[in-house]
C-alpha cells in the first residue's frame, strides 16, 4: 500500500463508524446527531475518493463539495446530480444542527444522509478493491517483466 491508499483506507473506515453512529443514533431518535455524524461520513468518504484520484482534500467544506460534484458526478460519471446536490444539502443540515439549537432537523434528513453515505461507502469500498487489484496486477507485471 502506498500513502494516498492509507489515507483512502484510514478515511473509509472513519465514515464506516460515523456511518454506525449516525444509523445508531437515529433509530434512538437523536435527529441531531444522526445528521451531524451522517455528514461527517460522506464527507470523509468523499476525501477517500479524492485521494484516490491523487487529489488532495480542500479545507474549505464548499471546495470539498464542488470537487466531488465536479469529478465524479460530472467528468466521471460515478454519481448522479441529485447525489451531489443532496451531499450538499446534507452540509448545510449538518451546520444547522452543529450550531443551531432551535434548528428543525427531521427524520428524513437523517434517512436521505444514511442512505447517501452509505451508497457513497459500498462505491469506495468497490473503488478501493479495484484500486488495490490494479495495484497489484501492476506490481505483478512488473515482476514478470523487469
Amino acid at each position: 500500500m502506498n500513502a494516498t491508499s492509507d489515507i483512502a483506507y484510514n478515511n473509509y473506515w472513519l465514515a464506516m463508524d460515523y456511518l454506525g453512529s449516525a444509523e445508531q443514533a437515529l433509530a434512538r431518535g437523536d435527529v441531531r446527531f444522526a445528521v451531524y455524524a451522517v455528514y461527517h461520513s460522506a464527507e470523509l468518504a468523499v476525501m477517500a475518493f479524492l485521494a484516490l484520484e491523487g487529489r488532495s482534500s480542500p479545507r474549505n467544506r464548499q471546495t470539498l463539495i464542488g470537487q466531488f460534484g465536479r469529478v465524479f458526478v460530472v467528468e466521471k460519471q460515478i454519481f448522479a446530480p441529485e447525489q451531489g446536490r443532496l451531499f450538499n444539502r446534507l452540509s448545510h443540515w449538518e451546520q444547522k444542527a452543529r450550531s443551531d439549537w432551535s434548528a428543525e432537523l427531521t427524520n428524513k434528513m437523517a434517512a436521505e444522509g444514511i442512505a447517501l453515505a452509505r451508497d457513497l461507502a459500498v462505491r469506495l469500498n468497490q473503488y478501493l478493491a479495484d484500486t488495490a487489484d490494479t495495484s497489484t496486477d501492476d506490481s505483478d507485471e512488473q515482476k514478470d517483466n523487469p
